[in-house]
């Protein structure tokens, strides 16, 4: 599937016209038009927007092969993996964040975490005191 394509398919899934589109990246209809016709291309900036808008790669959007990502890079960018609605606007807001908030926002997370597992294991223990 060729760029344009890419660019249908991913408009109509998510049911927005171009119109729409062009508004959210800041671009006129005809320009969405002229991409899925393949005539022009965007600038990377666009196609950055254009991969955050949609949650997908920007090889994604030009359908570069999987095979050419060296094997031995272990990165959590190469993890293709289903996930739900709010774990998929996590992530989303989490790449939004400057280095420093990204750094709060884990240390949030650990605590979070902690005290998740502190009361699981509470629970664990009235419920094997029960028994």
């Amino acid at each position: 599937m060729g760029f344009g394509e890419i660019i249908v398919s991913l408009r109509k899934r998510n049911n927005i016209n171009q119109k729409q589109l062009g508004d959210v990246l800041g671009v006129s209809s005809g320009a969405i038009g002229m991409w899925e016709n393949n005539k022009r291309q965007p600038d990377f900036d666009t196609l950055k927007k254009i991969a955050l808008y949609f949650k997908v790669t920007t090889d994604y959007i030009l359908d570069m092969p999987q095979n050419i990502i060296k094997e031995e890079k272990s990165d959590i960018s190469q993890i293709n993996i289903e996930m739900d609605e709010k774990s998929n606007n996590l992530i989303s807001a989490f790449l939004q964040l400057n280095e420093d908030n990204k750094d709060i926002a884990i240390g949030e997370v650990k605590k979070i975490l902690k005290e998740q597992r502190l009361e699981y294991a509470m629970s664990n223990n009235k419920t094997k005191k029960k028994a």
